[in-house]
């Protein structure tokens, strides 16, 4: 019986993974979805698995965005009756050097499919300790002070745990989207009796802290007993926390600031202007004149700020708010007026009693005046409202959404005489909100300016739906970067997008977005003889205005990295998103993409027709194995009044030449144009383990067919009666299979230039 279960568990770690989490309908492409745990600690080793996400067979390295956090697989146990070493796939021991400082770091997978997209971890520098995964409700673990504790919720049930009270209420965190986590937590807080002391929810990314009960007990109590859970009772790998008692102030997990969403981009690389303490300013005073900037906090107590200060002559000014872009649950408005200067308090007497006197009372005109002015600063009667800005203009896509909760409004020139009024208010907060609103706010000229974030595009046509997405870029294939570009201070010109850093055999066709637009898309090619490459790339935007003395100024601003951290769901609605440190990327040289489709003759080839005219697009497709079906191709990003409607790549063609019309009333400049293009692929999945079984296999015959080898030769002979029909049952699971796709593909330049003259 042994030797018969040796040989099954033999198979069977050979084929862990083959068919684990196959979608049909998906370009296999590797994505993680969770890492367990997600905390790490600097004080000891670490297990870290791969615990959830799609096409994670043979996961074998994982990067991080700090060298000093490195990861080695973890082997596996030899195969009965063999010695060449196993891999543990997707398990890894974690060293953090206690050099490192505790804060938030991410982590990628790499393996067959690619490289994945980052996940958030902590480190720590405190023991990190696993909650085992059930615990009996009637005796709960004791957590205690100086520990990281993590876990998972499990679908309708709770996780328990007891902890002691001292002379103290124990501060209880419980944190877990900030770790990318999927997981609504809710902490109920009860004594030794059941009887309920407190009952939290997290608010967005911000954690649980449980400091003082709500209900005080009557009876003195030795313990309280958390019982932890998912408020919309879900439980899965992706669904974890992480539970520390009595942290310091300084803990990493208290804060939120590294879960950034993208439109926090907006606050970098802008003009450094001086900062005002608002406690500086007495109340009812002015703030100077623009340019500055400065930090007000909005409470249930004073829900409202008003900062008022004089203009210059001719001058407009761009107000900007930077709140939700932090991570804080706030929807800032500001109202903006033009008021007349505040009275002296000598003025102010006599404006309050002028406004008190009986009806028809003839007054001074000066002083009439002056209760006219006086009139707009207390009430909304005869505001002279000037701006009323509640958001930031729209970009991005529903994947990764660029644009921003956060406003940002122009103040049009006025008359010195009158100072500008900036009324902030934040339309979340309510009385019973625990949390301020703390917002950066900027006063000042405006300055062109322009931000970018990108994404790697999900094989899938509908944003709404897309998941976690990593990158696979293979030997002779093409992967593809959505970009979104946000202008502000007045620049509307076009811009150029590039990338640096890229490695031998892989190039990308650079793009254009037009004026106007706010997207495109590169697309990055891989040689046929590229080799495997794992390393961080550059994408770059740029652009060009003219100062005020003609003089043309470059702007050169790094295309920030954004990712899909939780994929659409029915309970969660549309993909969450955030920022990433870095871009990585992963060339593939285990098997040649199925096809290859380009646009015109090299990067810099450029489409010119004249207004009214047309021209035909050259298109050739380099087929391989698998890559022979017929493909639809869709222009995308295509500029106003230019016909180019989608079009047929028949099956096996190599070439295609569709035309491309552009209207007399077209408007002349330069755009990229790509392709979205349909296509059935034919590929196989996993091949490896096939493979490996085989190899396998074969080992166990040599040693049979070695008449000096003293193994168990019984076994030997049952390990290859059982492996054989494994081995046809695999070749038919990993016979090439369609995949249906969305492709990214044949990006160009389209140049639209006027129309000849006609000869005199």
């Amino acid at each position: 019986m042994r030797s018969f279960l040796l040989i099954r568990s033999a198979i069977a770690l050979l084929l862990v993974g083959l068919l684990c989490e196959i979608t049909p309908a998906e370009v296999p492409i590797l994505a993680v979805d969770a890492v367990y745990p997600p905390v790490l600690s600097s004080v000891h080793a670490n297990p870290l698995k791969i615990s959830a996400g799609r096409f994670t067979q043979d996961i074998d390295a994982l990067v991080f965005s700090d060298p000093r956090i490195s990861a080695v697989l973890e082997p596996a146990p030899n195969l009965a009756l063999d010695d060449v070493p196993q891999k543990n796939f997707g398990s890894f021991t974690v060293t953090v050097d206690p050099a490192t400082p505790p804060g938030f770091y991410e982590v990628w997978a790499a393996g067959r499919y690619g490289i994945s997209n980052p996940r958030t971890i902590a480190v720590v520098s405190t023991p990190v300790e696993q909650l085992p995964g059930s615990i009996d409700p009637k005796n709960p673990i004791e957590v205690k002070p100086g520990i990281c504790y993590v876990g998972t919720t499990k679908r309708s049930d709770t996780v328990i745990v007891k902890t002691k009270k001292t002379d103290h209420w124990p501060k209880c965190l419980i944190a877990a989207q900030v770790l990318d986590a999927a997981t609504l937590p809710a902490l109920t807080v009860t004594d030794g009796k059941q009887t309920v002391l407190s009952q939290l929810r997290a608010q967005g990314k911000r954690p649980i802290l449980f400091e003082t009960p709500t209900v005080i007990p009557r009876q003195p109590v030795e313990e309280i007993y958390l019982k932890i859970y998912d408020f919309l009772y879900r439980g899965a790998e992706t669904a974890s926390f992480a539970l520390v008692i009595d942290p310091p102030e300084n803990h990493p997990l208290l804060s939120t600031a590294a879960w950034r969403p993208p439109f926090s981009v907006f606050e970098e690389a802008l003009a450094s202007w001086p900062t005002v303490d608002p406690g500086t300013i007495p109340a009812g005073g002015l703030f100077p004149s623009p340019a500055w900037q400065t930090t007000i906090e909005l409470t249930p107590q004073n829900p409202k700020a008003q900062v008022e200060f004089p203009v210059a002559e001719g001058q407009a000014y761009e107000c900007e708010v930077f709140s939700a872009s932090h991570g804080q649950m706030s929807d800032i408005r500001i109202v903006a007026d033009r008021v007349a200067p505040a009275p002296t308090p000598e003025q102010l007497i006599e404006i309050q009693a002028a406004m008190n006197a009986p009806l028809g009372t003839a007054l001074d005109p000066a002083l009439e005046q002056r209760v006219k002015d006086y009139r707009p600063r207390i009430q909304n009667t005869g505001r002279e409202v000037i701006a009323i800005a509640e958001d930031g203009p729209g970009a991005g896509t529903r994947a990764v959404g660029l644009s921003s909760a956060d406003p940002i409004a122009t103040i049009p020139a006025g008359p010195v005489a009158k100072n500008v009024r900036l009324s902030i208010t934040d339309l979340q907060m309510a009385p019973s909100r625990k949390w301020a609103t703390r917002l950066n706010l900027r006063v000042g000229p405006a300055i062109p300016r322009f931000h970018a974030v990108g994404h790697w595009v999900p094989d899938t046509n509908n944003a709404v739906q897309a998941k976690t997405t990593g990158v696979s870029l293979s030997k002779g294939g093409q992967c593809a970067m959505q970009v979104s570009v946000r202008r502000a201070g007045g620049f509307a010109g076009p811009i150029r997008v590039t990338c640096e850093n890229l490695p031998q055999g892989v190039s990308m066709v650079p793009a254009i977005i037009a004026p106007g637009q706010t997207e495109t898309q590169l697309i990055f090619y891989a040689d046929e003889n590229a080799t495997t490459w794992i390393g961080t790339i550059q994408p770059v935007a740029k652009g060009t205005w003219t100062d005020p003395n003609n003089a043309p100024q470059e702007i050169a601003v790094p295309i920030r990295a954004a990712t899909i951290a939780l994929s659409a769901s029915g309970d969660r609605g549309s993909p969450q998103s955030r920022l990433s440190s870095q871009w990585q990327l992963k060339v593939i040289e285990q098997e040649v993409a199925p096809i290859q489709i380009r646009a015109g003759d090299g990067p810099d080839w450029v489409l010119e027709i004249p207004l009214g005219g047309s021209g035909k697009l050259p298109i050739k497709a380099l087929r391989r194995a698998g890559g022979d079906q017929k493909g639809v191709m869709r222009p995308q990003n295509l500029p106003g009044k230019v016909a180019f409607g989608e079009f047929e790549l028949p099956p096996n063609a190599a070439e295609a030449t569709p035309e491309i019309k552009v209207a007399a009333d077209a408007t002349p400049g330069e755009y990229t144009v790509w392709f979205q293009t349909e296509i059935i692929l034919k590929q196989s999945l996993h091949p490896e383990s096939h493979a490996r079984l085989v190899a396998y296999r074969d080992r166990i015959q040599a040693k049979l067919a070695d008449p000096n080898w003293a193994g168990d030769r019984p076994m030997a002979e049952k390990i290859i009666a059982e492996t054989n029909p494994k081995i046809e049952a695999i070749a038919k699971e990993i016979a090439p299979r369609d995949f249906p796709t969305f492709l990214s593909c044949a990006p160009f330049r389209l140049r639209i230039v006027p129309a000849a003259e006609a000869p005199k």
